[in-house]
Formats: structure tokens, sequence, C-alpha cells
């Protein structure tokens, strides 16, 4: 499945694991970038998913806090043999989008 996205807000680049629930189990996944718009995941083991929208828990590094996302697929791709999911969030609280938002700024002004 490939679509058109347009970036509204800027990416960073890191590497952290989230969880993504797959038929109401978790499966660890590995984030290439994100930004308060959504998320890119690496796929390490977890079965094919029926449907393109689904639940993510994560914990920012640095942070302690549990954030629940849902988030709707819009890209697939494979790099250097390793799968990865591009996921748009369509449900995410205010709160929680700014945590990211202040994540991704943070981020971006170190490497500058």
């Amino acid at each position: 499945m490939t679509k058109s996205l347009t970036r509204e807000s800027p990416r960073y680049r890191t590497d952290f694991y989230v969880n993504k629930v797959i038929d109401d189990e978790l499966h660890m996944a590995r984030v290439r970038d994100i930004s308060s718009g959504g998320i890119f995941l690496y796929k390490l083991l977890e079965p094919e998913a029926d449907n393109d929208e689904m639940a993510l828990e994560m914990v920012l590094p640095g942070s302690n806090e549990v954030i629940w996302a849902t988030g709707k697929m819009v890209r697939e791709q494979e790099h250097n043999g390793v799968q990865g999911t591009a996921f748009r969030f369509t449900r995410i609280s205010e709160e929680h989008r700014q945590m990211i938002t202040d994540y991704v700024e943070q981020g971006r002004g170190q490497r500058a």
C-alpha cells in the first residue's frame, strides 16, 4: 500500500521501541522517526495485521509517561531487507501530542 502523505510537522529521526497492539496482543516495533502527526516503525516479529489502523503504546526516551495513540497506516516500505510502516496518528490526546512535539523539538535542537 502506497499513499502520498504531505508532512505537516517536522520529523525527528530517533531510535526506541514501542508496542503495537495486534489482535489484542502487544508486539514490539522499533521507531525510525516520529513527529506530532505520526510515526515510522520498523517491524520486528509480528503477525500480519488485517486492519490498517492499530493502537500504539510508547514511552518517549527520558520520560516515564505511557502515551497511547491510534494510528492509520499510510505507507509500507522496505529498506535493507527490513519492513517498515508509516502511521498517521488518528487518535491521541492533545497532552500526548504536545509531549511528542516537545521531544521532536528538543531532539532537532540538539542536532543543530
